[in-house]
Parts: structure tokens; C-alpha cells; sequence
């Protein structure tokens, strides 16, 4: 989901929590994963422009959105996701 879309979700009280993490496609960057109140919700920020996952160069980043969204307690991951 795009940030809008994701803001508006949580605003509706969608989410319970979200987790920044290293993606298993790749070794460099961080992903923005939304945690659905159903874990079968559970969403990942996109790029503005297409589908694909937006990476973070750095975990800074991935909080400062999770926290425009509206985040206050964020878990961070410095693992591979599996």
C-alpha cells in the first residue's frame, strides 16, 4: 500500500503495529511492514510509483515513516525477514 492509503488505514484503527526489517530479496535496505489486526491484513509500504516494496537505505528512514503514519512504537529487525 501507498503512505496515503496505509495512513488512512490506520486512521480506521486497522493496524496493531508495524515492524521495520531487512528484506530477503536483499542485503542492503529496510522495509516498512504494517501488522494487521488479522495477521492474514498484514501490508508492506510501496514505492509511489508501481508495486514493489519501498526500500529505506536506512532504518532512520523506515521509522520517520512509520512515523508519518501515525506509528509511536515501532520494532526494528536488524535480521533478513523469512
Amino acid at each position: 500500500m501507498k503512505l496515503n492509503e496505509i495512513r488512512l488505514q490506520f486512521d480506521a484503527g486497522a493496524f496493531k503495529g508495524c515492524s521495520v526489517t531487512r528484506p530477503m530479496f536483499s542485503n542492503e535496505g529496510y522495509i516498512l511492514i504494517c501488522h494487521g489486526k488479522k495477521s492474514s491484513l498484514d501490508t508492506y509500504l510501496t514505492a509511489q510509483r508501481g508495486t514493489d516494496a519501498r526500500v529505506f537505505k536506512t532504518t532512520d528512514a523506515a521509522i520517520s515513516a512509520a512515523y508519518q503514519i501515525g506509528f509511536r512504537e515501532i520494532m526494528v529487525s536488524l535480521s533478513e525477514l523469512k
